[in-house]
């Protein structure tokens, strides 16, 4: 049977006295009775616990079911265990052995077994071809001179007469050959062939046999301990007739000497005698050689020992007599003098006696007579007692410990435990009136949100601070006041952005309904019974705001249209997205359908609020209703794949430390307990060199030699004062002790200082462990710390910081009662205190199993209580947690005021209006736009424009509203119509993508409306409300191109904005001049064209004359086509010739102005060397042309003659060989003056005022400098071009240094200081440069 505690269990027996109709309690597994049903719970609960022991294993930890089966699957592999194998392993232990535990008694079986086999076993050769069953018949040893013994791990070792502790000795295997009977398996009996002198190599033994847990159990349960060892059980001994068996029907050759550790008693009990140390088991070492000792023989040498020692002893004690009484009748001063030097050889042990408090030592330190060796003796093994009375109280305790933290530990449930003690008293946390207890719950889960997802969150693009306070959470959610900067649009804004960048990556765009390969047959939404038909309008939905807006998921969000961009987001939510969103959300997003969208749902079950949101503001919704909006989004975007994932790696992150923190403890507990093993063989061979002397260390099991990493410890430890030393060694030492010390490799002292060393080190680990741990945590979400026996939940917040106490109001959550809670081992104190059992328990917060239960009864506890006994939380219950939560009783729902939308919105109509035309954007679309200071009038005061309306409300041409339905419209509507006038009147040249695109790739091509701009405008008549009217003009805003309105222009002349009624803008080109700057002079600005666009409209007539003109020309050429033959084709030729460079100068500017990318319209710089290489292709044409009429041919005759080339005549090339004469043979003269310009140009760069001019314009700095500056130049450059000789002549130079100038008067403006330092070098450089050619008579030419 199992045993609990070491004791073996005894089912109770059947009670006395029972009668037929008596009511009992079965248990079915002891098969016992109970008349009670406390002892029957408590016999049930004591077999549930894992607290029992299997006999025949000696497995723990098991339920009585557990350990029972233990037991029968172990009888069962007992009941197959081989009598050839057992009978000789039993015949090891009774004769051979003396081992007082288990463990050493199994290893030493086992080394013996490993490699020899035993006479009569069966066993399998593998020598020949194939594996064959063989039985051993005899085993032969082989004899050598100078035999020597080795141990188990066939190490060489002494003679065999000297043993040594601890190990097994025996010849090695090889010295042993074996005569086999191989088996006849057919016929069932042996067969008749012999296999003689095989190896151990070639036998294998079942593993199932002698393996350590095989061997283990047959020992466990074919062995008892028999005072200080391990013996075979009594009817084992008579079963297998082992008193009669002898060591050669076993084995052969030496007898193998087994060790001998007797099971250790601190000091002898009372009739047993400690065996002496010069015999084993009761055999000499010369008994040992011989090999035909009989068994009688052998115990006729144990009793023969056992005389001898006692005849010994009787002997000592009489000569001790003896010599006492010689000692009485010598002289007193020798007497002293013995006494003192006995007493002074015995002041170690005596200081032992007081460590260990031994009563009576007076007796044994005293200065009047000697002591006697049996006195010493006595003390000795009194001390030994004592010290071993300690330990095992100190180990009792340790396991009395132990055992109360494994039943600590053991999950149960605390109502049923009957040791309860009172529970602290919780304050309640005060809330407001005006808040709930579900709504702080609210507030808190929407403020964890925010603060646990933080970096997936775009706080900081939205806020500009990368924080969300818990007060904001509960002001935004209060608060009803509309304000531009508001907390509630803020927060949301947050949500919102971030939902519509998850949407971007996971969900896409909708898929197209018409076409069937986006949507599939299998596992589609669109087709579902229920939720069909809304996913499908949803879907639409997602598509037309889509072609309305230009994006449906990044609407521009702001205090205005926040109302409608959260309703189109609730109302599009659960659109299909196709088949790969479908495979990508089974996948990544838990299997997520459309239907279970969370604001699908949501827009479904809550039509009031959805209505709200459609007519009115989210500042019109109550908080519940807020909070309800704050928690769909939040549930939206923890479906998505980034958040679900960012959550999954945290908690495996958090598994991975929690798992690294336990494998540190376990490694901390091993690191103990080898240390504590470690000081226990220090101690015990203290004790024995202390009592036996150097004799003993001969027994002594032989230390490990220290490694190279333990003498490294022992070195630190040595120098002293190691805690929070900081030497170079310091990280070698903590890797060497966080990988594992050897500490039998050590002394006493040593494990003790290293032991500390290492405790330090996991100490700090571990608090390293627990703070990532913590940090983890509290970026998973709520900190659950645990729920106590009241079903309250303890939460800690690390944002807060707060510890909060949640009661439960739910029956479902508690349950019904089962019980009232025993009340056994309830301290008596608390008993005197309370009247009744009933007051106990509920003072004990316990089941009273009545209606008031404090447990399961239905009275309401307050939800949420205040942990405000810790340090850290004082000043939060004390008051301050109200001002940081914002907890004040006022609430800010209250304080919400009316509020006129509409005229909010007329006052953006006008400023829009204001703005288009000021800025010659557009104009209104009313009939007279004299009357646009009337319209705006009657929309401020009447918010009506109908009397400016003449005929229908066309969008495009399409009728919306007719003359008669104009003046019937609401108010909402006639807000519409004026913003729809406004949009009309722009100009589309300054309307851009969505709703405006080129009309071709051309340039300068018209705009052209959009199909999104014609919905827009159609759907902006159907808004319901003024946030709805408000997303329309944010999205119409964004589209226009401001950057092009007069209000931003600059005068193209003088580059200079001035005032507006003073700009004109060009009606072509947009460009702007002041009526003052442009010429010739602006007189009328209607219809205004600047030179450079009438230049243009001129080539343009030119070119449709001349197209005309080649039209009329080529009928009549063709009239004459069937005559002229050839010389059409060349009149073809050349007519195309001509006609290409008329159609690349179409749309272009003309040849002396240029466009920068910014828009801004320059003149070009015409530059030295532009006017030498146009003389070289005049001269070069002339020449041409010249030659033409030298050869004297006729032009006359053909029209192709226009188009002949030749070579220029030597005239020509001589000419162009003057202008390019180089100065590299110039005189002298030219070499001094380029000498002493590169000095001018030294002294010009130390200027204060040549800085802007010393090195090359920065592009960066000044994006379009080299789009309209052509050919820059700066002093660094030309200081260059000198020093590498790259100038022949000095007009070069001065031509460069004229650049310059040239080029800061082109691009910066005549007030500017760059503009005034060019003036003043300028003038400087001058000067300098006419003195220089004046002294050396150069005579310069001025291009200027």
């Amino acid at each position: 049977m199992p045993s609990l505690g070491r004791k073996q269990f005894r089912p109770s027996p059947c009670p006395v006295g029972l009668k037929p109709d008596d009511k009992v309690f079965y248990l079915p597994l002891t098969n016992e009775i109970f008349t009670s049903y406390d002892d029957f719970f408590q016999r049930q609960i004591s077999l549930s616990s894992m607290v029992w022991t299997c006999s025949v294993t000696g497995k723990t930890g098991l339920t009585f079911e557990e350990a029972l089966d233990s037991e029968k699957n172990a009888q069962e592999t007992l009941k197959t265990y081989p009598p050839s194998f057992a009978r000789p392993i039993l015949y090891l232990v009774y004769k051979l052995s003396c081992r007082g535990r288990i463990e050493d008694l199994v290893n030493d079986i086992y080394f013996f077994v490993k490699d020899h086999f035993l006479l009569g076993e069966e066993v399998t050769y593998s020598g020949g071809r194939g594996r064959k069953d063989v039985i051993i018949k005899k085993v032969t040893y082989i004899d050598v001179e100078n035999d020597v013994i080795t141990n188990q791990h066939n190490d060489v070792k002494k003679p065999a007469i000297f043993m040594k502790r601890g190990e097994l000795l025996i010849p090695p295997a090889e010295r042993y050959m074996y005569d086999v009977l191989i088996l006849d398996k057919h016929n069932g009996d042996a067969g008749n062939k012999v296999l003689e002198r095989v190896s151990h190599q070639d036998l294998l033994r079942s593993k199932s046999l002698w393996a350590r847990n095989m061997i283990r159990v047959f020992l466990k349960n074919s062995c008892i301990t028999d005072h200080e060892r391990l013996t075979v059980k009594k009817e084992l001994l008579e079963n297998f007739q082992l008193d009669s068996m002898s060591w050669n029907e076993v084995f052969a050759g030496p007898i193998a000497q087994f060790p001998r550790t007797p099971l250790m008693h601190r000091g002898p009990s009372k009739g047993i005698s400690r065996p002496s140390r010069n015999h084993l088991n009761g055999h000499s070492a010369d008994d040992l050689d011989a090999q035909s000792t009989s068994d009688a023989d052998f115990i006729d040498i144990v009793e023969k020992d056992k005389l001898h020692s006692r005849s010994k002893k009787a002997s000592l004690e009489k000569d001790k007599k003896e010599n006492d009484k010689k000692g009485e009748s010598g002289k007193k001063t020798k007497k002293k003098r013995a006494i003192a030097e006995q007493q002074e050889e015995l002041e170690s042990l005596f200081e032992q006696a007081r460590k260990v408090n031994i009563e009576n030592l007076s007796h044994w330190e005293q200065d009047e007579r000697l002591l006697s060796e049996a006195e010493i003796v006595e003390l000795k093994q009194l001390i030994r007692q004592t010290k071993e009375k300690d330990r095992e109280e100190k180990r009792l305790n340790k396991q009395r410990a132990k055992e109360m933290l494994l039943e600590w530990k053991k999950p149960r449930d605390d109502i049923l435990c009957d040791d309860l003690q009172p529970l602290p008293q919780l304050a309640p946390l005060l809330l407001p009136l005006w808040m709930s207890d579900d709504d702080f719950g609210d507030y808190l889960y929407i403020f964890e949100f925010f603060q646990s997802f933080a970096e997936l969150l775009p706080i900081k693009e939205v806020r500009g601070i990368n924080q969300v306070k818990f007060g904001e959470i509960i002001s935004a959610v209060r608060s009803r006041t509309p304000e531009q900067d508001s907390l509630f649009v803020q927060l949301m804004h947050i949500l919102l952005k971030a939902k519509a960048e998850r949407a971007d990556e996971e969900d896409g765009d909708e898929a197209n309904l018409s076409n069937k390969e986006e949507i599939p047959v299998d596992a589609n939404d669109i087709d579902h019974k229920i939720y069909g038909p809304e996913i499908r309008q949803a879907t639409i939905l997602h598509e037309d705001i889509r072609l309305t807006h230009g994006n449906a998921r990044h609407l521009p969000i702001d205090w205005m249209t926040l109302t409608e961009v959260m309703r189109l987001s609730l109302m599009t939510s659960g659109y299909y997205t196709g088949a790969p969103t479908h495979r990508f959300r089974l996948f990544s997003r838990g299997a997520i359908r459309c239907y279970e969208d969370e604001g699908f749902l949501f827009a479904k079950d809550n039509p009031q609020t959805m209505s709200i949101l459609e007519k009115k503001s989210v500042f019109d919704l109550q908080p519940y209703e807020r909070i309800a909006l704050f928690k769909v989004v939040i549930q939206q975007l923890l479906s998505y794949h980034k958040f679900r994932s960012t959550s999954d790696e945290r908690i495996i992150s958090l598994l991975d430390v929690r798992k690294e923190l336990k494998n540190l403890r376990n490694f901390d507990a091993a690191q103990e307990k080898e240390a504590r093993e470690a000081s226990l063989v220090r101690e015990y061979e203290a004790e024995q060199l202390e009592e036996l002397g150097e004799a003993a260390r001969a027994d002594f099991v032989k230390k490990e030699e220290p490694s190279k990493e333990t003498i490294t410890l022992i070195n630190f430890v040595k120098g002293g004062n190691f805690v929070g030393r900081r030497d170079e060694r310091l990280r070698e030492v903590e890797q060497i002790l966080m990988k594992g010390v050897s500490y039998a490799q050590m002394e006493a002292d040593e494990i003790k200082k290293v032991r500390s060393l290492q405790v330090e080190h996991t100490t700090a680990a571990e608090n390293d462990l627990l703070k990532l741990i913590y940090k983890i945590q509290s970026r998973v979400g709520w900190h659950c710390l645990g729920r106590d026996r009241g079903f309250r939940t303890y939460w800690f917040f690390s944002s807060l910081p707060l510890l909060l106490v949640e009661n439960t109001n739910s029956m479902d959550e508690r349950g019904p009662c089962l019980g009232p809670t025993p009340l056994d081992r309830v301290d008596e104190k608390y008993r005197q205190l309370c009247e009744s059992d009933d007051k106990l328990r509920q003072d004990l917060l316990s089941c009273t199993a009545t209606e008031d239960c404090p447990v399961h009864g239905k009275f309401r506890r307050s939800r949420w209580q205040l942990i405000k006994n810790m340090d850290v939380l004082n000043e939060i219950s004390s008051g301050e947690i109200y001002a940081d939560l914002l907890l004040t009783d006022v609430d800010l729902a209250d304080n919400s005021v009316a509020f006129d939308w509409s005229r909010e919105f007329i006052d953006m109509l006008l400023d829009l209006e204001e703005k288009v035309e000021q800025g010659c954007i557009g104009h209104l679309a009313i009939n007279d736009i004299r009357r646009r200071e009337e319209w705006r009038e009657s929309l401020l005061q009447k918010r009506n424009v109908t009397s400016f309306i003449e005929s229908d409300v066309e969008v495009f041409g399409e009728t919306v509203f007719t003359v008669d339905e104009v003046k019937s419209l609401s108010e909402l509507e006639h807000l519409a119509v004026a913003f729809l006038q406004i949009v009309q009147g722009i100009n589309l040249k300054f309307l851009r993508l969505p709703f405006a695109t080129a009309s071709s790739k051309e340039k300068d091509c018209a705009n052209i409306p959009t199909t999104t701009f014609d919905q827009w405008q159609k759907s902006l008549l159907k808004c319901c409300s003024i946030s709805a009217l408000s997303l329309y003009y944010t999205t119409l805003e964004s589209s226009i191109l401001w950057t092009r309105s007069r209000l931003q222009a600059r005068c193209r002349k003088c580059r200079k904005k001035g005032e507006t009624e003073k700009l004109c803008m060009c009606a072509r080109c947009d460009r702007c001049y002041h009526i003052d700057c442009a010429k010739p002079k602006i007189k009328d600005t209607n219809g205004w064209m600047c030179s450079d666009c009438k230049a243009l409209v001129k080539a343009q007539e030119a070119e449709e004359k001349w197209k005309s003109e080649q039209a009329v020309k080529k009928e009549e050429e063709e009239e004459q086509s069937y005559s002229r033959g050839s010389d059409d084709a060349c009149g073809t030729s050349a007519d195309e010739f001509s006609e290409q460079p008329l159609a690349e100068e179409e749309f272009e500017l003309p040849s002396d102005m240029l466009k920068t990318s910014s828009g801004r319209i320059v003149k070009k710089v015409a530059y030295a060397d532009e006017s030498f290489e146009e003389m070289r292709k005049t001269v070069r044409k002339k020449n041409l042309v010249g030659g033409e009429s030298d050869e004297g041919e006729s032009t006359s005759e053909s029209e192709c003659s226009y188009t002949k080339r030749k070579r220029p005549s030597r005239s020509g090339e001589r000419a162009l060989g003057n202008l390019t004469i180089s100065l590299r043979e110039t005189d002298n003269r030219i070499r001094n003056t380029l000498r002493a310009f590169e000095l001018l140009i030294s002294d010009a760069m130390r200027q204060q005022i040549a800085w802007p001019f010393l090195k090359p314009v920065d592009a960066k700095a000044v994006p379009d400098y080299y789009q309209i500056i052509k050919r820059p130049m700066d002093l660094r450059t030309i200081m260059n071009k000198l020093k590498q000789r790259l100038y022949d002549t000095p007009d070069q130079v001065i031509a460069d240094a004229r650049l310059i100038f040239e080029n800061c008067r082109i691009y910066n403006e005549e007030e500017s200081e760059i503009y005034k330092c060019a003036n003043k070098l300028e003038q400087f450089m001058e000067e300098r440069f006419s003195k220089i050619l004046q002294s050396n008579a150069i005579r310069t030419r001025s291009e200027c």
